[in-house]
């Protein structure tokens, strides 16, 4: 728990990035959530062999897709600037601190092995990052979306099925 409390304050500088990166992703959310509703509605005006509804249903899934493409780069954007941005001032901060370290470490630790332990240490934060905030987060607020759009239309069937 300490190591993410300090790793939120590299966090903090971009925490504006972050919010509006997770307001894409709630768009994003939202858009597949339309997804289905707007296909029942499509096959309800084929049934009804409605053309000019037709038209404007599929037009409607056309900019459906194409806004949530938008806010899907967004949110993969900002995130990877954040990941990106924490990994930067982590590398500076690590810099920081082996210039400030005394001459008997350096004599006792072989230069390449800090290198090393420096470079794959930043490397697995960096893929761990970016695999918690642009993968997980997201999928997360998918699900939840997705429960409370299952309760929405049958709270019933959604408690069975969750049960």
């Amino acid at each position: 728990m300490k190591l993410y409390i300090r790793l939120l304050k590299f966090v903090k500088p971009y925490l504006r990035q972050v919010i509006v990166a997770s307001f894409c992703t709630a768009l994003v959310t939202g858009c597949t959530l339309l997804v289905a509703p707007l296909a029942g509605y499509i096959f309800k005006v084929i049934g009804d062999k409605n053309i000019l509804w037709l038209n404007f249903s599929a037009l409607a899934m056309i900019g459906l897709y194409f806004f949530k493409g938008i806010f899907i780069y967004g949110q993969d954007y900002l995130f990877s600037f954040v990941v990106n941005r924490v990994i930067v001032d982590l590398h500076n901060k690590v810099y920081e601190h082996l210039q400030n370290l005394s001459l008997d470490f350096y004599a006792t630790w072989n230069t390449g092995e800090l290198v090393s332990r420096v470079m794959n240490d930043i490397q697995t934060l960096q893929q761990t990052l970016l695999t918690g905030l642009a993968t997980i987060v997201p999928q997360t607020i998918l699900l939840l979306g997705l429960m409370v759009y299952t309760f929405w239309l049958n709270w019933r069937l959604a408690l069975l099925t969750f049960i």
